[in-house]
C-alpha cells in the first residue's frame, strides 16, 4: 500500500488556500479544500514532484516527504514550509 500525503496550501499570510489545482506524480490532479488540504495516495514513483497551480512546489523523492506538507505562496509560486 503506498504513503499517504497530505498537502496544505496556504497564501502568504498564512491563511488556508481553497480551490488551488494540485498536481503530483503518478496520482490524479487535486483541488485544496476549504481547510487547504488535499490528499493523495503515492505510487512507487522514484521521483514525485509536486505543482500547485502552474509552478512546481518541489520535486524529490518520496520519502524525504512528510505528513502534512505545507506550501505558503510567495507571489511567484509556491515554498515548502
Amino acid at each position: 500500500m503506498g504513503k499517504v500525503l497530505k498537502i496544505d496550501g496556504q497564501d502568504a499570510a498564512g491563511q488556508p488556500m481553497a480551490g488551488q489545482s494540485v498536481r503530483v506524480t503518478g496520482c490524479d490532479t487535486g483541488t485544496t479544500a476549504a481547510s487547504g488540504r488535499v490528499m493523495f495516495l503515492l505510487g512507487d514513483e522514484a521521483k514525485t514532484t509536486i505543482t500547485i497551480g502552474t509552478s512546481v512546489a518541489w520535486s524529490g523523492s518520496a520519502d524525504e516527504l512528510k505528513a502534512p506538507e505545507v506550501f505558503a505562496s510567495n507571489g511567484s509560486g509556491f515554498t515548502r514550509k
